[in-house]
């Protein structure tokens, strides 16, 4: 009898945009349910459904602006924001902030609210309408530290600069954690062991050593 939850869990995984070689691997006895159903909702996140959440609707389309920048991601691609806000939204963080920042969650909207005023004074609107040589531009200046704060706002150029670093970092581990992109690199370690006592393991090792149920990277970045 198939269980009720491997029905829901190919459904989900079917949603996805991964590679047929990939998706089986994730569907199958080599993954334990645990880490299958936390890759799974690293891909479905969105931004919450009653529209409330950390970020208001703005700061919400300027981060995305932002990221894209940041990590470019081909189209169709799992929103990198949503997980974000998520996280800020649940106060967990790595344990540590730059004393000249507040909470990350502050940091976030001060930050946003700073770069979308920067874009209003030098284009007339918010950075999330800016093309991406306009994005490039300011990103640059929030990077160095020269982008200079409107009065009363809630982080100077050195702040900005050092939140921007925080960004950096929470980009790149929110992309890297993705089930696309493990799918794209053909990372085959979710497939080291399932929910039985005894771990699949590998039983081959070395520089391009593969063994056949794993998947393969996908050369041209996209899933095939």
């Amino acid at each position: 009898m198939t269980d009720p939850q491997q029905l829901r869990d190919a459904s989900r995984a079917g949603d996805l945009p991964l590679s047929p070689a990939y998706r089986a691997l994730l569907q199958s006895d080599r993954v334990n349910a645990r880490l299958r159903t936390a890759l799974l909702a690293r891909g479905e996140a969105g931004p919450p459904a009653d529209g409330s959440g950390v970020l208001d609707g703005p700061g919400r389309a300027a981060l995305r602006a932002i990221l894209a920048r940041v990590v470019p991601q081909p189209p169709g691609a799992p929103d990198l924001a949503a997980p974000i806000e998520a996280r800020l939204a649940s106060g967990r963080g790595d344990g540590w902030r730059y004393d000249v920042l507040p909470a990350d969650a502050m940091a976030y909207r001060a930050a946003l609210r700073m770069l979308d005023a920067a874009a209003t004074r030098r284009h007339g609107h918010g950075i999330a309408a800016l093309p991406g040589e306009a994005v490039d531009a300011l990103l640059r200046a929030a990077e160095d530290g020269s982008l200079a704060a409107e009065p009363g706002a809630d982080l100077d150029g050195e702040a900005l600069a050092r939140w921007f670093e925080d960004l950096r970092a929470d980009a790149v581990r929110t992309y890297m954690a993705l089930p696309t992109t493990l799918d794209r690199i053909g990372f085959s370690g979710i497939g080291a062991g399932g929910d039985g006592a005894a771990l699949r393991g590998f039983t081959r090792f070395g520089i391009g050593i593969e063994e056949g149920w794993e998947p393969r990277a996908h050369r041209d970045g996209s899933p095939s």
